[in-house]
């Protein structure tokens, strides 16, 4: 694919990363192929975030960023999964890592699976040309547009849709995950722990053009004046704002779940599967925490330094709470 070329990656950046550990973390109960596919996905996610700072963020160049994500879209295609028919040829190992990725899993994917898969892909890329405006205008999003951000570049989204697709046919129907609890699981999942890492990696991107977009300085700003100067206080209120989001993902889990699966008539082999769904989403939280926080603690990140700009120098605390001291480390 040609992600080791070193423009990105070498391979032993790749090896400090630890990926393989992390998808073992992650992906406790999958099977060997799905663990393969699991690893795979997510490697190609982290190449994409990282070809992206690389070329376009460090750069600052905007109208090159937007044509980048634009273009990954082409290699999802709906109608033909299995074959390469209608899309260009790949200009670069993200789009070659993704395109053959797709043409792998897609044919196997409910028409509905893959829809959803596609577009939360395509947001997950389409999300960063929107934080680097952010940054190269000096603008820190509101918190409403903040949290769409954050989720979008996350991942969990479409995380979600290749749990599904494992977890297989006997997962209830779309009616069912329509229901009000079972979206409010779902938006947990994509956004606690995305919250919960911008106050890990703030102290590494206070002076960076990245600090527009972490979370910590969203909710400083939204403090106001007094708030503003006082990025510990917004790091702990946004560590606060992700366990009560986690606390309310078991309450959902342990109670109104069970409650609307019985007030539905949802059958044994459906109840036993969504059980398994929301089991490995537990997994995932717990290890994503617990990756992060191991890359910080260790140096091995792969972002490049960005344009310093001017910022606190106090430090938010770390997170705590329900998936962080448990089933540690996350998603390739």
């Amino acid at each position: 694919m040609g992600m080791l070329d070193g423009t990105v990656w070498d391979e032993a950046q790749v090896d400090a990363m630890e990926y393989a550990r992390f998808g073992g973390m992650s992906h406790p109960e999958v099977t060997d192929e799905q663990l393969d596919q699991a690893s795979q996905w997510h490697l190609m996610a982290y190449y994409v975030t990282d070809y992206f700072d690389v070329h376009y963020r460090t750069r600052r160049d905007l109208p090159g960023a937007q044509r980048f994500a634009s273009r990954l879209a082409l290699f999802m295609p709906l109608e033909t999964p299995g074959s390469p028919a209608g899309t260009p040829p790949p200009a670069n190992p993200a789009e070659r890592g993704l395109a053959d990725l797709w043409r792998r899993i897609a044919p196997a994917m409910p028409r509905e699976l893959r829809v959803r898969l596609r577009r939360n892909m395509s947001e997950y890329c389409d999300r960063y040309p929107q934080e680097l405006w952010n940054a190269v205008h000096s603008r820190v999003p509101d918190l409403g547009e903040y949290s769409a951000q954050r989720v979008g570049t996350f991942g969990f989204k479409w995380t979600e849709d290749l749990l599904r697709h494992w977890v297989g046919p006997d997962l209830p129907p779309e009616d069912i995950f329509d229901t009000w609890q079972l979206r409010e699981v779902s938006d947990i999942f994509a956004e606690a722990v995305a919250f919960q890492c911008d106050t890990l990696v703030y102290a590494g991107e206070a002076h960076t053009i990245a600090a527009f977009n972490n979370g910590v300085t969203v909710v400083q700003r939204f403090l106001g004046p007094d708030g503003h100067s006082d990025p510990q206080r917004a790091g702990e209120l946004l560590n606060n704002l992700a366990t009560a989001r986690l606390r309310r993902f078991e309450s959902l889990a342990s109670r109104e779940i069970p409650a609307m699966l019985e007030h539905h008539n949802v059958n044994a082999p459906q109840r036993q599967a969504l059980t398994t769904l929301l089991r490995w989403m537990r997994y995932i939280i717990g290890a994503a925490h617990e990756w992060l926080r191991r890359r910080q603690l260790e140096g091995t990140g792969l972002r490049l330094p960005t344009q310093p700009r001017k910022a606190p120098t106090t430090l938010p605390t770390g997170p705590t709470g329900i998936g962080t001291s448990s089933l540690r480390g996350h998603l390739i």
